[in-house]
């Protein structure tokens, strides 16, 4: 009766965002595994996805959006997986200690001119991604 009751709640979460995040997140390593979903991605009927490079290994985009579709909703597509680099909060003060350290090592985060890519991006070493 157990088994019976847990098989049907999981049924019922089919095509929920939680659903959808569960099953890439399945995939994804690390422990904190992070999906992010753009719902109506260009219209009501699509929704992209969002994941961190740290946490994507070997897999490929058609293996996350296959896991993805093992949860979306009949009539929704899935138009495409945004991979990127980043890190967290946490890895970021484990890395550089404190914010006097950030801005050493970054710069200061003044206003950008939009004609220039100034960003810059903390890659989390290999190993201590979170």
């Amino acid at each position: 009766v157990i088994h019976v009751a847990s098989t049907l709640a999981l049924a019922w979460r089919r095509g929920t965002p939680g659903a959808i995040k569960g099953a890439v997140g399945q995939v994804l390593s690390g422990p904190n595994r992070r999906v992010n979903l753009r719902e109506r991605d260009g219209s009501a009927w699509r929704l992209g996805l969002t994941v961190w490079s740290a946490q994507v290994g070997n897999l490929t985009d058609e293996q996350i959006l296959a896991a993805a579709a093992t949860q979306k909703p009949v009539g929704i597509v899935l138009t495409d997986i945004e991979v990127l680099e980043g890190a967290t909060w946490d890895h970021i003060v484990a890395e550089h200690g404190t914010w006097d350290d950030v801005l050493t090592d970054f710069g200061a985060w003044d206003a950008p001119d939009p004609a220039e890519d100034t960003v810059r991006y903390h890659v989390p070493e290999e190993g201590t991604e979170i």
